[in-house]
């Protein structure tokens, strides 16, 4: 068969770890269960998708808003198998966050993902403003992997297990209006709840 893909992407190698293969390269993709490879390979044809964000696998950059969170960059090993995850800190007890506002077009879907291993604390938050000023949410639970809740009905969320990481998502349509879109990730320590302490932190990538 034929396909075509005008940019280097990411495949699942035999060894369980993602990986980055040439423009024009099929991606033959093995399958994960529980974080770990189970089959054989298949080839990973998708629809066309852009990446909205820049600096997307270096959150020290200024590019990025931190939000009474510090950033360590190359703290950990990655979903890839470098050492180039960040821990994320908090510095302070309530919404400590990095954010970032995307330029995207009207009435149209958007997904906001990370990928994350459990540090001192075990939950995530993904938020995710649309143009309209409403704020999807979605609460990860990463020790048992799973979606704990959501806020005002974002069009899908998902979790998926990497090794000792989860990929979360959270998709919205933005719809249209002249409030600015805002994808933040925020540490959590429950379902529903970013109360944190000083110091609580996560480990994140991509």
């Amino acid at each position: 068969f034929d396909f075509s893909r005008g940019s280097a992407a990411t495949r699942i190698n035999k060894d369980g770890l993602i990986e980055t293969v040439a423009s024009g390269v099929s991606r033959l993709n093995y399958p994960l269960i529980d974080g770990v490879v189970n089959g054989c390979p298949s080839h990973l044809l998708e629809p066309e998708r852009l990446q909205k964000i820049q600096y997307s696998e270096d959150f020290s950059q200024s590019y990025w808003t931190k939000n009474v969170a510090t950033i360590t960059p190359n703290n950990a090993i990655s979903p890839n198998g470098t050492l180039n995850a960040s821990k994320i800190e908090s510095s302070a007890t309530i919404n400590s966050r990095i954010e970032i506002l995307p330029t995207v077009s009207d009435n149209a879907i958007y997904t906001s993902s990370i990928f994350v291993k459990k540090g001192s604390l075990n939950f995530i938050s993904l938020n995710l403003r649309d143009k309209t000023g409403v704020t999807r949410v979605a609460y990860f639970d990463i020790n048992n992997g799973t979606v704990s809740s959501t806020i005002n009905s974002p069009l899908s969320t998902s979790i998926e297990r990497f090794g000792d990481y989860y990929r979360v998502s959270i998709s919205v349509n933005v719809g249209s209006g002249g409030t600015s879109v805002r994808a933040q990730f925020v540490l959590a320590s429950a379902d529903g709840n970013v109360n944190v302490s000083v110091g609580d932190y996560l480990y994140i990538y991509g």
